[in-house]
């Protein structure tokens, strides 16, 4: 009886060892195992300004920021970006997959957008069809970009916008003699009537000719400061100040407020300041301003324009500026202003712009190469990081600077390098 007890033991054993090695999960032996996540990639690239459109990058042509590049699927959007002002553009955790990558060049002039180099060498991108050809992903891949500013011949649109002059010519009135009347704050003046030709240069600007004077004689011809000598930037003292034509009061052109800014262009004489207001030039009496001693401001754009890489109407363009961008302004001259806009420096024609009397506006933080987050420090020169924010965080500059701003982020407040923050358009 024991003896077959212990065989049919050892038949029940046999048996289970079996199953553990066929059917494991059966007896609990082992765990079922978890699959691996699918694989992800990157795409990234360069998008740069091709000056010579030979389709190679070379080391001193510029980097373009501003282009929005799509990763798509098909005709399906999948991830949007902008290219940064080191030229990049980063899609992160792609899977694996058919993609092509489309671009949408910024705008260098009016409503007119750079055109792409013929594909080949370092550039990636259909001049035609704006896009990268489909490519399997299923690695990491850099897709380059080369641009170029279409010859005359290439653009379709014509510029929208006509350049605005200084002064606008006037048109001789009836021949009655009425006394100037002032309009309300924010308005133009009306141009005096006809009384005598002048036979002199105009007083305000050679851009623009004034025909006719209401005293009947020619005014002194403004004094004024080499274009590229460094000018002051004043503040109006009271509301209801005509800038006017002349240094005695008349031929008034348009009416200032208090805490309006002008740029000081010449003098003081005759008890008057030359002076730029946006693009309207003329004469301020010397009781009428003061000289804040603030160094730096921010300006908003009066009409489109581009960021120039230097003092040159023939300068490479860097960035498109919208009618109403606000930039901040580092230093004036005659005819450009030196800005700053978020990390990039470059020149913008003075009489496009209106420096704003505010000592605190919105910015916002954006990307740089390399850094993913801006620090919000305890010193302008450095000290302790408090607390570091992503790109597209609303920032309050309370205090702005050359190189670094003072800046209030809901409870907290200390100081950020200005080449992380993009003032926002008022």
């Amino acid at each position: 009886m024991t003896a077959l007890r212990e065989t049919r033991i050892q038949r029940l054993a046999a048996l289970l060892l079996v199953m553990a090695l066929i059917f494991p999960n059966v007896l609990g032996a082992e765990e079922t195992a978890v699959p691996p996540a699918p694989p992800r990639y990157r795409i990234s690239g360069v998008v740069w300004l091709d000056e010579d459109r030979d389709g190679l990058r070379a080391d001193d042509e510029p980097l373009m920021e501003g282009a929005e590049m799509r990763c798509m699927v098909g005709n399906r959007i999948i991830q949007t970006t902008m290219s940064a002002a080191d030229g990049r553009y980063f899609f992160e955790d792609i899977p694996e997959g058919e993609y092509r990558v489309t671009i949408i060049p910024p705008i260098y002039r009016h409503f007119e957008r750079y055109a792409i180099v013929a594909k080949g060498g370092d550039s990636d991108f259909s001049p035609s069809k704006y896009r990268s050809d489909d490519f399997p992903l299923n690695a990491d891949i850099t897709l380059d970009c080369g641009l170029y500013v279409p010859d005359a011949a290439e653009e379709t649109q014509e510029p929208s916008a006509t350049p605005v002059p200084d002064i606008p010519t006037p048109t001789p009135p009836a021949p009655a003699t009425p006394s100037p009347t002032i309009n309300p704050p924010g308005t133009e003046f009306p141009v005096p009537p006809e009384t005598k030709p002048l036979e002199t240069k105009s007083p305000v600007d050679s851009s623009a000719t004034l025909t006719y004077s209401p005293m009947g004689t020619a005014p002194p011809e403004p004094t004024t400061n080499p274009a590229n000598a460094p000018l002051r930037i004043a503040r109006v003292r009271a509301d209801n100040t005509a800038l006017t034509a002349y240094t005695d009061g008349q031929g008034p052109i348009i009416t200032l407020n208090e805490d309006q800014l002008v740029i000081v262009l010449g003098g003081p004489a005759k008890d008057c300041y030359t002076v730029r207001y946006g693009d309207r030039r003329g004469y301020l009496p010397v009781n009428s301003l003061d000289f804040p001693s603030r160094t730096h401001y921010p300006a908003d754009s009066l009409r489109t324009d581009v960021l120039r890489k230097t003092a040159s109407e023939k300068a490479t363009p860097m960035l498109r500026l919208l009618r109403g961008q606000r930039v901040e302004v580092q230093s004036v001259t005659e005819k450009y202003l030196y800005v700053r806009v978020g990390a990039q420096l470059g020149y913008v024609f003075t009489k496009d712009f209106i420096i704003k009397n505010i000592s605190s506006y919105d910015a916002i933080v954006i990307p740089l190469a390399g850094k993913y987050t801006a620090p919000l420090m305890t010193a302008a020169s450095g000290g302790k990081t408090i607390a570091s924010y992503f790109p597209g965080t609303r920032v309050r500059v309370t205090e702005m600077g050359a190189q670094v701003h003072k800046v209030k982020i809901g409870d907290k407040t200390g100081y950020m390098a200005a080449e992380y923050l993009r003032p926002e358009n008022p």
